[in-house]
């Protein structure tokens, strides 16, 4: 059977929360003002719903800045390797500012990305036969190829002395 607080009780409320704003135990205001304890405790909780929300104490790790941010040519083992770094000094930064959990966080995800890299390096040692071109230099080389073709279907037609020299003479740097 919950007990209700009496007349009596309630006119001590006031004053029982000034103390408990004033930083008294929950135990001390109750035997200091003849309350009840679990009658001070949910009149506590009431003042903690109307408390403004808590300014933060320790200020939020700042993001790591972009060193060398990867890139869409960059290829995976060199961005896992990026965003380690970044990751390590995310933890160093929330470490020092003294946010425990996110630097906890941050650690566990660096000790994450070290399984990678080293996937990712067995697998650059094993295709140690395989040629690796960026889709960026095979687009270039298909411009280059393209742009050698139309010069050479601009090219006039010409007897076979006379196409050499023209061919020749671009070798050599000459005009069209």
């Amino acid at each position: 059977m919950e007990r209700t607080p009496t007349a009596q009780h309630r006119a001590k409320q006031p004053a029982v929360l000034e103390a408990l704003r004033t930083g008294m135990s929950i135990r001390d205001a109750a035997t200091q003002h003849g309350v009840p304890k679990s009658t001070v405790g949910r009149w506590a909780k009431l003042l903690e719903a109307d408390a403004p929300e808590p300014t933060p104490i320790l200020p939020a790790p700042k993001a790591p800045s972009p060193e060398d941010p990867p890139d869409a040519s960059t290829d995976a083992l060199t961005a896992t390797r990026t965003l380690h770094r970044q990751t390590i000094s995310l933890a160093e930064e929330a470490r020092r500012v003294g946010n425990v959990g996110a630097a906890q966080r941050a650690m566990r995800d660096a000790a994450a990305l070290v399984t990678v890299i080293a996937r990712l390096e067995k697998a650059e040692r094993q295709d140690g036969d395989v040629l690796r071109i960026s889709r960026a230099e095979i687009v270039a080389a298909q411009i280059r190829q393209r742009e050698r073709l139309r010069a050479l279907l601009e090219r006039p037609l010409l007897c076979a002395h006379c196409g050499r020299a023209l061919s020749v003479d671009w070798g050599e740097g000459g005009a069209k």
